[in-house]
């Protein structure tokens, strides 16, 4: 089966992978023809907060995805966890090296610059302010391509060409008002379309430059309070994006698919460079960026080699959104209110159910627990499920957040235990066959001989089971009890 390469670029570019993660956790299908996706990360900022917020949960998801079978049955009746996630060889956590071994300095220290003529160093000058070359570059490109552009220049393509194959997709997220994105974009592009040149020596290069290449350029969709101590200002978003879009339309070449999204109602965050502190919180317009991903995995119609025109997409939302936007505002769009409604409401009901009710399950010896001897304290699957689980709700916590200019809301995220099944707004419940409700029809659910049955199925260890177990249970009260619509 073929693979699906994502480059992931800068702070936006793991935030967007990170919410594509989130949505292939809960169970979104990415398309019958892709069964891999590699993602690679291309960030200078090492301690980035959104970049090692990711690498955590790409662990944590191949953590979980390991435990679990992929057989095509399976994947049909039960989907989340089921695409494999695989980091490229060479990789460290997802990242790709780029621009040499000196890129922990100053850019200036970078280009040698006390080693230049006198001549040389006018020229730099000339093409790079004071202010340029004094950037730090172990916090990224700080809002500045022409920095960018000097060093991606060296990007390292052994590991991924060595791995590529006739088939394999290729999917690039960046920003454009940025640093990194903004330079890295159009020159993986070039370099990718080039690749067959028998000078450049790069391995599988015909494979390469004739793949089918996809990307998403995000536009500004929030602010940065202003901050004397910062490199970056938000005020040059917008002439930055105007300028990068010109530069786009006459000189970007070679890509299949173009998809475009914004937001003009902007958030304000705080003004962090770079570094363990830019940990921005989740936005829905990287969630519906996420979901470019997967119409560019699964539409036949696209173009495959970059030699007929670009195909130019845009994400609108049906309706008014001013009181935050939930599951019917996706009904003019069958695709993504597929891909969101049962994955994220599922997500959000195990989420809750291992954060507020597992305990009292394991407390009041669960039939479903003793008659399989479950162990959790000591499963390591069971953590990474949790972690994901926990993240999850707090990636969704932000996205509804009071201070988004534009508000995500189809889950409600508190735990009624009187209407465990009302979570989903604009959905509607089912009436089941049953005197129990609400977290005892779950336990109902959980505690059916089929529900241990199919656990052993799916499972691949012993660790894996309990897990199965839930997902499996979980998935067929929320069938039977939520009228999702989805098909």
């Amino acid at each position: 089966m073929p693979k699906l390469y994502v480059f992931a670029m800068g702070g936006t570019g793991s935030r967007v992978l990170k919410a594509f993660t989130m949505l292939l956790s809960a169970g979104a299908r990415l398309g019958s023809n892709i069964d891999e996706v590699v993602p690679i990360i291309i960030d200078p900022d090492l301690a980035n907060g959104n970049k090692n917020e990711t690498v955590n949960l790409l662990d944590n998801y191949r953590t979980v995805y390991d435990s679990l079978s992929n057989d095509t049955d399976r994947v049909k009746k039960l989907p989340p966890f089921s695409v494999k996630i695989k980091p490229l060889n060479g990789a460290t956590n997802y990242a790709m090296k780029i621009g040499g071994d000196n890129t922990n300095s100053q850019f200036r220290n970078y280009m040698a610059f006390s080693t230049l003529s006198s001549d040389d160093k006018a020229l730099v000058g000339m093409l790079f302010s004071q202010a340029d070359q004094e950037v730090d570059m172990t916090i990224g490109f700080t809002g500045k391509p022409n920095i960018g552009s000097v060093i991606l220049n060296q990007f390292d393509y052994t590991d991924f060409a060595g791995n590529f194959n006739n088939g394999d997709k290729i999917f690039i997220i960046s920003s454009i008002f940025g640093g990194t994105g903004a330079s890295m974009f159009p020159l993986l592009l070039k370099n990718l379309r080039a690749a067959q040149n028998p000078s450049l020596n790069i391995a599988n290069g015909a494979a390469i430059a004739s793949s089918q290449i996809g990307a998403i350029t995000v536009l500004p969709y929030f602010n940065l309070l202003p901050d004397d101590d910062s490199p970056i200002d938000s005020n040059t978003f917008i002439s930055k994006t105007k300028s990068a879009l010109s530069y786009y339309e006459h000189n970007l070449t070679g890509l299949d698919v173009l998809y475009y999204i914004g937001d003009p109602n902007r958030s304000a965050l705080v003004n962090n460079a770079g570094g363990k502190n830019q940990r921005n919180p989740a936005n829905f317009c990287e969630l519906a960026a996420a979901l470019a991903i997967f119409n560019f995995a699964s539409d036949p119609a696209l173009p495959v080699g970059g030699t007929g025109s670009t195909i130019y997409r845009e994400y609108g939302i049906n309706g008014d959104c001013s009181n935050g936007i939930v599951f019917p505002a996706f009904s003019a769009d069958r695709r993504s209110y597929t891909l969101l409604t049962r994955p994220l409401t599922n997500m959000a009901l195990l989420s809750k159910y291992l954060k507020d009710e597992l305990e009292t399950s394991i407390e009041t010896q669960q039939t479903w627990i003793e008659r399989n001897d479950y162990s959790f304290s000591s499963n390591n699957v069971y953590r990474a499920l949790s972690d994901i689980s926990a993240l999850f709700m707090r990636w969704m916590t932000e996205m509804d957040g009071e201070n988004q200019a534009t508000r995500f809301s189809p889950i409600v995220l508190t735990n009624d235990r009187d209407h465990v099944f009302e979570l989903a707004r604009g959905l509607k419940t089912k009436s089941v066959l049953s005197l129990k409700k609400n977290w005892d029809l779950f336990l109902s659910y959980l505690n059916d001989n089929k529900a241990s049955t199919d656990a052993n199925k799916i499972a691949k260890n012993d660790l894996g089971k309990p897990i199965a177990h839930i997902l499996n249970a979980l998935w067929r009260v929320s069938n039977d009890k939520i009228a999702f619509n989805d098909k």
